[in-house]
């Protein structure tokens, strides 16, 4: 049953480039956000009542404001570890770097895992980090991927 309703319905917006899965946000009654998932078939009873909110052409254009959010918060995020003095300042290749790595990610390359865990350590001295709640911190210890990591730091932070 989806849980956002014409009244607390926030966004809707895809999780993956094959666009099966939809991340729905809605205010929860104590005034926080809440979010849900929605498997993208019109046989499903959560995407009907989801298409009752909102548009396929609208889920598509608040994707694509969410996934440029997303590669603002990178920045800021790089850019405060720069501050920080945790990382070297970018060249003009890092943009390129950056999104290879989370385009052409695998968790089987050593190299690429060992990466993810020195995201995960930086992200973890973040003061927005430090001070977030355990179940928030616990989605940053078993994010899979760079990009998943990136998706749960943009909620906290």
């Amino acid at each position: 049953m989806l849980i956002a309703n014409k009244n607390t319905f926030i966004s809707a917006a895809f999780i993956s480039d094959e666009r099966d899965v939809v991340k729905v946000i809605h205010k929860k009654k104590d005034g926080s956000d809440g979010m849900q998932y929605v498997s993208v078939n019109p046989d499903f009873v959560d995407f009907q009542d989801l298409m009752k909110l909102t548009t396929m052409d609208e889920i598509e254009k608040f994707t694509e404001v969410e996934a440029e959010l997303q590669w603002k918060a990178v920045e800021n995020l790089h850019v405060n570890l720069i501050k920080a003095g945790k990382v070297s300042t970018a060249n003009e290749d890092t943009p390129k770097n950056v999104f290879e790595l989370i385009a052409n990610f695998n968790n089987e390359e050593k190299e690429h895992s060992e990466l993810l865990f020195e995201l995960k350590l930086m992200a973890f001295d973040l003061d927005k980090v430090e001070d977030a709640e355990i179940e928030e911190k616990e989605k940053i210890r078993k994010a899979t991927t760079p990009l998943e990591l990136f998706n749960i730091l943009n909620e906290i932070v």
